[in-house]
């Protein structure tokens, strides 16, 4: 049968359909798994610590502090700005009564650690290897579509250089 033939039957355009979507929808997400692989600095609340006035020192992790942005001049929220001063004026960590007199100017100070996660040979690694596997394997899934459903042989054209 010649590619005219096939163009009329209603399923071999369905897959074909299929397939564009299946590609858009895979580029893109490899595309964003690809980006959020890239090298990013964050604040380690592993290594970051909190140093109280009375010499004392937890890891922010330790005293359930999590720093999410330091974008606000390096400063916590209201929150675990409370959470801070209890745990430097009294040493409390778990702190379920707000009965405490907090001091009115900060008792501690933070210092942050920051750290990298990710790298550009895992954003180049998903991107290239995604790109190429998502490629293929859809490639196959329409030629394996095509044979089931119109009964189109595997002609493997999108392998060839030269299409006629």
């Amino acid at each position: 049968m010649s590619k005219a033939n096939w163009e009329e039957k209603f399923l071999f355009r369905l897959v074909k359909v299929v397939y564009v979507l299946a590609l858009l929808v895979s580029i893109f997400l490899v595309a964003v798994e690809g980006w959020y692989s890239r090298p990013i600095s964050y604040v380690d609340d592993d290594k970051s610590t909190l140093s109280c006035d009375n010499g004392r020192r937890y890891t922010l992790s330790s005293v359930r502090i999590y720093i999410y942005s330091t974008t606000e001049g390096g400063t916590l929220d209201a929150s675990d700005d409370r959470h801070a001063k209890v745990i430097c004026a009294y040493g409390i960590v778990d702190d379920s009564i707000t009965r405490y007199n907090l001091p009115s100017t900060n008792n501690y100070k933070v210092n942050y650690v920051y750290s990298v996660r990710g790298s550009w040979q895992s954003a180049l690694l998903w991107w290239i290897g995604g790109f190429l596997g998502v490629y293929i394997v859809l490639n196959l899934m329409r030629e394996a579509l095509n044979y089931i459903f119109v009964g189109r042989p595997f002609q493997l054209d999108w392998l060839r250089k030269n299409r006629k």
